[in-house]
């Protein structure tokens, strides 16, 4: 009876804890789609400003932020 107990209240965390896991994909999952999405950001203005020195073959003088 005792085991059975056990068997129910290990069953009930399991479930509380595949919740929490998933909260924490999911949390995990958006982070790393803002990241995709900042660095394909800064891809294409690296690109925008690479095409610009082949036209022109002057670099610009331009600040990129440190911080993403």
């Amino acid at each position: 009876m005792r085991q059975k107990e056990l068997d129910k209240v290990d069953k009930q965390r399991q479930k509380e804890q595949d919740k929490i896991d998933k909260k924490i994909q999911a949390m995990i999952d958006d982070i790393n789609q803002k990241a995709i999405k900042k660095q394909e950001k800064i891809d294409t203005k690296i690109q925008k400003r690479r095409n610009k020195i082949d036209k022109t073959g002057i670099a610009e003088e331009e600040t990129i932020p440190n911080s993403v």
